[in-house]
């Protein structure tokens, strides 16, 4: 069945990436505030994001910011690097790492600890958090 979905998807033109992004955004990015966010620990999901990012916001690499979310069990340094060769992003781009201590004795303790934790891409530009903020109601006030 996966190759099968994979084939009636079949490639993508320019327009139904920006359109993917956007719904993307509109799932996973920050509405609020004065910068565009985008959390996530997908790294299919987060490499097309910081390529969208490129091409239809039309954002130079030094724009785009990175934040991680570990826990406290977990490499900083290690999970750093993992996103910064995947994402083309440099170290000196990475913020302070947020380090979520674990709960020993909670029942919220979770069985899925992500490797690499979770990144938050940033960019400090109200504008384009305007404009992404409009694309969003475009899709939505066009729906038939």
């Amino acid at each position: 069945m996966q190759k099968l979905g994979k084939k009636e998807v079949g490639k993508l033109s320019v327009r139904e990436q920006f359109l993917i992004g956007i719904a993307l955004y509109f799932a996973e990015g920050s509405k609020t505030g004065n910068s565009v966010e985008f959390t996530n620990s997908d790294p299919t999901a987060v490499v097309f994001m910081v390529n969208w990012l490129k091409q239809f916001c039309h954002l130079n690499d030094s724009e785009i910011k990175c934040s991680l979310w570990l826990h406290d069990n977990l490499s900083d340094i290690k999970a750093k690097k993992y996103w910064s060769k995947l994402t083309n992003i440099p170290l000196t781009q990475f913020g302070k790492t947020y380090i979520a201590k674990n709960k020993v004795n909670s029942p919220k303790i979770r069985k899925n600890l992500h490797q690499y934790g979770i990144i938050k891409l940033r960019v400090y530009n109200a504008k384009k958090l305007r404009l992404i903020k409009g694309w969003i109601e475009g899709i939505f006030s066009n729906l038939s």
